[in-house]
């Protein structure tokens, strides 16, 4: 019969290697190829990264709010040129979308502003 003393002894030995041969493995696979006696340089693998192109164009779609901060140059081009978000919002009416390469929401008619004016004033 074993003695806690050996048993103890035995595992901790085994674990000891155990250690010892993981560690190895690990420094084996971290070592440079100069280290080990290998080749200097080495070539990289081709296709690595992708280099990520930023997006360029403006925005394709616009709702109109006299809050927006800035008007898309396409909108002003479709508008005929109403550079202000006012102008367009009074034309358009508040949440009217524009998207790039369609047709224009349609223009409020003069009751629709007239409504919208008298909404304004009281």
């Amino acid at each position: 019969m074993q003695t806690f003393e050996s048993i103890t002894a035995e595992y901790l030995d085994k674990l000891g290697k155990l250690t010892a041969e993981t560690i190895a493995a690990g420094f084996r696979a971290r070592m440079t190829p100069a280290v080990l006696g290998g080749p200097t340089h080495i070539v990289p693998a081709q296709g690595g990264k992708k280099s990520r192109k930023r997006h360029r164009g403006g925005p394709t779609a616009w709702v109109a709010d006299s809050k927006a901060r800035r008007v898309p140059t396409f909108v002003i081009t479709a508008t005929g040129g109403l550079k202000k978000k006012t102008d367009i919002v009074a034309s358009f009416g508040q949440g009217a979308k524009f998207v790039k390469g369609q047709a224009l929401p349609p223009m409020l008619t003069a009751a629709q502003r007239q409504k919208l004016a008298v909404a304004k004033a009281s």
